[in-house]
């Protein structure tokens, strides 16, 4: 039976530490399909490995059709621009229930098994940590960088959140891809959770 989720595990090179924490991943997690986006990247620089690798450039990802998005496209990848791979991936692959989030700097000294579980029961399109309005987190500069079609959204209706580790359903990466479609742009931490 297909898994209903996969986790994308992100990152920029092939490193010890990046195959040290996908092995524990997987060996915790065997049931759930593990994916490492490699991105940010000329050239191939990952080594075979004992699970898919994709790498993807910024050539790659200008195929996505977010004209707006992809405006401000950074190739150097500092403009909050992380989440193009999962919405690249997303687009390839849109059959799982939920898509879990890992980026290369995470360390999580605890069971994998029991904080997916525990997880697993909220059925919230995005979880992920500080998630704050913006009336309680009025500084952060990411948010002149969000663009929403049509009128400005008020500050009541923004939201941003530290994504790192995170879970996104289909459902949402469907308002998401349809959303960047349309004109929404900004850093992922801005533009996920608004």
């Amino acid at each position: 039976m297909p898994s209903r989720d996969v986790i994308l595990y992100r990152g920029h090179s092939d490193t010890p530490a990046l195959r040290r924490e996908v092995a524990r991943l997987r060996a915790e997690l065997p049931d759930t399909d593990l994916v490492v986006i490699g991105y940010g990247v000329s050239k191939p620089v990952f080594a075979p490995a004992p699970w898919p690798v994709i790498m993807l450039t910024t050539a790659d990802l200008a195929e996505l059709p977010y004209p707006v998005r992809l405006a401000f496209l950074d190739h150097d990848w500092v403009n909050g621009s992380c989440d193009l791979p999962v919405l690249w991936f997303y687009r390839r692959n849109p059959h799982y229930e939920h898509y879990w989030l890992i980026e290369y700097d995470v360390r999580y000294t605890g069971s994998w098994r029991a904080l997916f579980d525990e997880l697993s029961g909220s059925q919230a399109d995005l979880l992920a940590t500080s998630i704050r309005d913006r009336l309680h987190a009025p500084t952060p500069h990411w948010w002149p960088s969000l663009l929403s079609p049509g009128a400005p959204l008020p500050d009541a209706a923004l939201t941003k959140a530290f994504l790192p580790f995170s879970r996104v359903t289909r459902r949402g990466l469907q308002v998401l891809d349809a959303g960047c479609a349309a004109g929404w742009s900004g850093h992922s931490e801005v533009l996920w959770p608004t």
